[in-house]
């Protein structure tokens, strides 16, 4: 029994077959054992909905709940709709100027607390810092496996006169 026969068995018991669509499910009812013990497995599992399904009645008659809402439809499409009024200046501070000045407050005091930091407290608070001599370079190493940077200073003008030797054993 395939698929589209099931939807014919389950469109027969509804009622919703035409006279020659509902010959041939008769047809397949009385020569196929599988289509029938479908079918009357969907007539019972239909009765057992049909009859513990709740049922909800209105405490008042349907005209009369129908009516209630469209009353309210139309209270409410009659009323007027409220005008915005102007906008008062105390309105405009409380919501614009009050929230800027929270932000000025906060700017100021944060200033005020890192310049009365120690110098080594500032330096940690923004970072790496680099302070060469013009007359300095540096070559960062960064070790993320070992957890530790290496920082070589070296003089990019040597003084005049002094020897320049190469250590080819590195």
């Amino acid at each position: 029994m395939n698929h589209e026969q099931q939807l014919q068995l389950q469109a027969y018991l509804d009622g919703e077959l035409s006279d020659r669509e509902s010959r041939k499910v008769t047809d397949l009812l009385a020569s196929n054992e599988e289509a029938r013990n479908l079918f009357s497995e969907l007539q019972f599992t239909r009765t057992a909905l049909v009859e513990n399904e709740p049922e909800f009645k209105l405490p008042e008659s349907r005209e009369f709940f129908w009516s209630k809402i469209q009353r309210e439809i139309r209270q409410t499409e009659a009323a007027p709709v409220p005008t915005a009024a102007g906008v008062s200046v105390f309105a405009w501070l409380q919501r614009y100027l009050m929230p800027v000045s929270v932000v000025a407050v906060l700017a100021v005091i944060g200033i005020f607390a890192m310049s009365k930091s120690q110098p080594t407290q500032t330096a940690y608070a923004f970072g790496e810092i680099e302070a060469l001599n013009g007359d300095m370079d540096s070559i960062t190493f960064r070790s993320e496996a070992e957890r530790m940077t290496v920082i070589y200073l070296y003089d990019n003008k040597p003084e005049v006169g002094a020897e320049v030797t190469s250590d080819s054993s590195i």
